[in-house]
């Protein structure tokens, strides 16, 4: 991982927020498909080697990105799953409207601290 892909990572981590967890009325995603709270880091990093390999080395993303927020899930991404490995559960890539939530959610708590602490200080 690059310098900036760490920095990122690290934002998104420390200001994903509680309300990342929560159900949401706009982005209501089936749970299978989304990291749990613990996975966050490791859902991250496995966003950026898929874009990095998608980007650098010419390779396709999985499926299980174009799963959105309607009622239907592409069969090629239901065949993506694979939610059992010899090292334990793995769920899949996290979907692209999943992770426009996060960096979302992610941006509007750190501008929300810094107002808050902001007017704290007046």
């Amino acid at each position: 991982m690059s310098w900036a892909t760490k920095k990122f990572t690290k934002f998104l981590v420390e200001n994903a927020g509680n309300n990342l967890w929560e159900k949401d009325d706009l982005f209501q995603m089936d749970q299978l498909f989304c990291p749990k709270q613990n996975e966050l880091e490791f859902a991250i990093r496995r966003i950026y080697a898929a874009r990095g390999g998608a980007t650098h080395g010419g390779r396709t993303y999985p499926p299980s990105v174009a799963i959105g927020i309607g009622p239907t899930v592409p069969v090629d991404a239901l065949l993506d799953l694979n939610l059992e490995t010899v090292e334990g559960p793995l769920t899949p890539i996290p979907p692209i409207v999943w992770f426009e939530r996060l960096v979302s959610s992610a941006i509007n708590n750190f501008v929300r601290e810094i107002a808050t602490n902001e007017i704290h200080e007046q």
